[in-house]
């Protein structure tokens, strides 16, 4: 399978603040965070359609995500929703600024048509067993 390197943002999205208001455990919050924004040349790279799962991979952790076709995107740029999966990714340091590094994250995107996105539940027994 082919992977490739991308610069990982991180932010809010009008869908992922909907989603919270409708709750954490609803479809909505899910489907809105549960996904990577990219290039359609990456897409391309990586032979995927938008809906097509990959795992997303930092030196701080991985998770399994929905590609999906970034509205404005630049190559070699990746982009996913603030949220539980996005936190999967980045580092809890803040280098004493009191907020984490959540932008500019060098990244590994492979296509993983074997696996599924967690659900929420699933995310956090899959962290504790990894703390454990």
């Amino acid at each position: 399978m082919p992977s490739i390197e991308v610069v990982l943002l991180t932010g809010r999205t009008r869908r992922q603040g909907v989603g919270l208001e409708a709750g954490k455990l609803s479809k909505i919050y899910h489907e809105a965070t549960t996904q990577i924004r990219l290039d359609p040349s990456d897409l391309e790279k990586l032979k995927i359609e938008p809906g097509d799962i990959v795992e997303v991979t930092t030196k701080h952790g991985s998770v399994v995500l929905r590609a999906e076709l970034a509205e404005r995107a630049s190559e070699g740029m990746g982009f996913i929703p603030y949220g539980p999966w996005a936190n999967c990714v980045i580092s809890g340091d803040t280098d004493s600024t009191g907020m984490p590094t959540m932008k500019g994250l060098k990244a590994i995107v492979t296509p993983t048509p074997d696996k599924q996105v967690l659900n929420l539940q699933e995310l956090f027994d899959d962290m504790r067993k990894s703390v454990s």
